[in-house]
């Protein structure tokens, strides 16, 4: 709760705000003799504010397109890296390796970004976390959501199916594959689990879910393409995905 209101103080943004010490003071426990944590009925506005909250947070930053794509890019970085460049040795990252610990304890904000701008092998990569450095991120080409559970008929359900998908036309249109992102976004926008904090109102136990008028019980995916600035190019390439993919965009 604390690092959801610093984040929306140091964002300068709203959406992370609510009554911190309104939840704190009506936390409690259940009844005995199986004691565990509720919060009292007079809580539950604001714990309700809370979990509203941090919803609305996930929904316009933490899930917002333009940090999904640096994201996105730095993964890729590192993914080549290790793997098509050889600069971060395959086996460190594993909690398996013998020097694991030694690696991990080696990390910090920069130091990924450090291995692949001063390594001599680093291309491609090295490109990437440049890129990203200066904000020249990938242009969000289109994007199209759907309600988990609907109908989605012949449409790929997997990443790899995606990544195939992405690779196929990125080599179509000479762009590099990993210039060409597809990337899913799962946002669960159900605030409440059944059951998962009772709420205790004159020694009785019922469930916040069952009394929250704001209660959602479905989750939104948002399928991502992120690709070249080029907006002629990035037309192309949207026509392409909608009729490859046979959906409707929501954005392009």
């Amino acid at each position: 709760m604390d690092c959801l209101r610093r984040d929306s103080y140091y964002l300068g943004v709203i959406d992370g705000m609510f009554d911190l010490g309104r939840v704190i003071h009506t936390l409690t426990r259940t009844p005995e003799p199986a004691a565990s944590l509720a919060i009292d009925a007079k809580g539950g506005d604001a714990l309700e504010n809370y979990r509203l909250a941090r919803y609305l947070m996930h929904a316009h930053v933490y899930k917002h397109h333009t940090r999904l794509a640096a994201d996105q890019m730095f993964l890729r970085a590192v993914d080549m890296a290790i793997h098509e460049e050889g600069v971060i040795q395959a086996d460190a990252p594993k909690l398996s390796a013998s020097d694991f610990l030694d690696f991990y304890m080696g990390l910090d904000g920069d130091s990924v970004c450090s291995i692949i701008l001063n390594s001599e092998d680093a291309v491609a990569s090295r490109d990437t976390i440049r890129r990203i450095g200066q904000r020249k991120l990938l242009r969000r080409i289109c994007q199209f959501t759907h309600l988990v559970g609907t109908n989605l008929g012949s449409f790929p359900r997997t990443q790899n199916n995606l990544d195939e998908i992405g690779e196929r036309l990125a080599h179509k249109f000479g762009i590099p594959p990993h210039d060409l992102i597809f990337y899913k976004s799962e946002r669960n926008i159900k605030l409440y689990d059944l059951d998962d904090l009772p709420v205790v109102e004159d020694g009785q136990l019922s469930s916040v879910e069952r009394n929250s008028p704001v209660t959602k019980k479905a989750d939104v995916v948002t399928f991502y393409v992120f690709g070249p600035p080029d907006r002629r190019q990035g037309s192309y390439i949207e026509s392409d995905i909608s009729r490859e993919l046979g959906v409707d965009l929501d954005y392009v």
